[in-house]
């Protein structure tokens, strides 16, 4: 389940840009990227789950209410994993970062779970 998750992002993220995942990113990113997404993906579900993060409209994830050092580290290395991904998009495309991360951010909206936090293009925050 978990692999399926992390490879429907990739593919999810590749096809909103418009990008192949095997020109956007050399194999041994491709497997780095899978291996920490699906590492984290247990923890970043249950923060989201408990309301303390949410996705912004820039496809990251913002502090929503209390978080432990732990959490806030994996918060971090997400985030990091993310914005590589879009800078690497975004030079291949000439466009950007903040489009990249917009274009995914309103695929993650349309596929988030009821009561997770999301950010609108505005800035403004709701629960799905």
């Amino acid at each position: 389940m978990r692999r399926r998750w992390i490879g429907l992002f990739l593919m999810f993220l590749m096809i909103a840009i418009g990008c192949s995942f095997s020109l956007c990113l050399t194999a041994q990113d491709d497997q780095g990227l899978k291996a920490r997404f699906l590492q984290r993906k247990p923890f970043i579900d249950e923060m989201k789950n408990r309301g303390a993060i949410g996705e912004n409209n820039v496809a990251l994830l913002a502090f929503r209410g209390s978080v432990n050092e732990q959490e806030r580290k994996i918060v971090e290395e997400e985030n990091t994993d993310r914005r590589t991904i879009y800078m690497k998009i975004a030079k291949k495309h000439g466009v950007p970062v903040e489009e990249v991360g917009g274009r995914r951010a309103l695929k993650t909206a349309q596929i988030a779970l009821p009561g997770h936090w999301l950010q609108d293009p505005k800035g403004n925050w709701y629960r799905k």
